[in-house]
């Protein structure tokens, strides 16, 4: 299992920087797994999460920051699961622009920014799912981990030690590595990150051929 920590360590050694740029490097890590973070994994869909709980007559509910993308919603209602349909936010605002608001178990939403409007207006608390791309937790203490420090290592782990290269040893054959991928009309930083993407996209291949996950690209 690899921490925080023990990836900063190792980036270190193989940068010959050992207990140099620890902080750099931290912060690296943590900018590649955010470059990473909409991926579709089996750790970054989740799904039937309680997203909130409606409040009689109120019609905005702000996101979390975790939610990243929603795919389906539903409502839990008389023990049954009720999926609300997505509709366009000015269509929502047609349908509830009635004098008399209607209420009852909402049947649609709409997104706009970090905000989820409902309709009709909920007339009850209802428990309210999610299901989509979930940002894990950031990694703050050395002595932590996650899914991306653990099945994608070698992929974080080269997309960091390349940033450091580039944004603090001001490395010129980093950055010359980097600006031929750009040319390529590539978003790597360096071969190496590619080569463990490219191992890590057909682990991501074998769940999309099952349906398990949807598909993404780089």
């Amino acid at each position: 299992m690899s921490t925080l920590g023990t990836m900063i360590d190792r980036i270190g050694t193989e940068l010959q920087r050992s207990g140099k740029f620890t902080s750099e490097i931290g912060d690296a890590i943590r900018s590649s797994i955010q470059h990473y973070e909409t991926m579709r994994t089996p750790w970054t869909e989740r799904r039937e999460y309680v997203i909130f709980h409606t409040v009689a007559g109120q019609r905005y509910y702000s996101l979390s920051s975790c939610s990243l993308q929603v795919d389906t919603i539903k409502l839990v209602y008389n023990e049954r699961f009720l999926t609300l349909a997505p509709k366009a936010w000015s269509s929502i605002d047609h349908d509830d622009s009635q004098v008399t608001p209607t209420q009852g178990a909402p049947t649609t939403y709409a997104i706009y920014g970090q905000s989820m409007r409902v309709f009709p207006v909920a007339n009850a608390s209802y428990t309210t799912l999610a299901s989509g791309l979930y940002r894990l937790a950031s990694l703050t203490g050395t002595a932590q981990t996650n899914n991306w420090l653990i099945d994608t290592e070698s992929l974080i782990r080269e997309r960091a030690k390349q940033l450091v290269r580039i944004n603090n040893i001001k490395d010129p054959a980093a950055v010359m590595e980097m600006n031929a991928l750009v040319q390529m009309g590539k978003k790597f930083v360096s071969p190496l990150e590619e080569i463990s993407y490219i191992k890590f996209r057909d682990r991501v291949h074998d769940y999309q051929s099952t349906g398990r996950l949807k598909k993404y690209a780089i």
